[in-house]
């Protein structure tokens, strides 16, 4: 084993470890309170963006989002691409809408 260091039998050079010490787990004390008390998880995004090419390389985007409508959310989209571009209200999952936007003569209609 090893003697210590000289620096390590030093008072001054221990009561600043010492202080270094203390002042890091209080800091880490207050972060860990800090995080805890202002990170919410939730699902809450309301709005996305799907953007991509079609088979044939044409681009397509498709922007949902949900809008009041007669005190109820509805789902809705923006959508461009082969099938033309326009705004619609459907419950269609967006996988299925940006099939349908891809095909030059798609009938893209609302739900109602």
């Amino acid at each position: 084993m090893k003697p210590l260091s000289k620096s390590l039998l030093r008072p001054l050079f221990f009561l600043q470890l010492t202080v270094l010490c203390v002042s890091m787990s209080q800091g880490l004390a207050w972060a860990a309170k800090l995080s805890k008390a202002t990170m919410a998880l939730g699902n809450d995004d309301t709005e996305f963006v799907f953007a991509g090419k079609c088979p044939n390389g044409e681009p397509y985007r498709i922007f949902a989002y949900s809008q009041p409508i007669q005190g109820q959310s509805a789902s809705m989209y923006d959508y461009s691409g082969p099938a033309g571009q326009g705004t619609i209200r459907s419950s269609t999952p967006p996988r299925t809408l940006a099939v349908r936007v891809c095909r030059q003569q798609a009938e893209i209609i609302d739900d109602q």
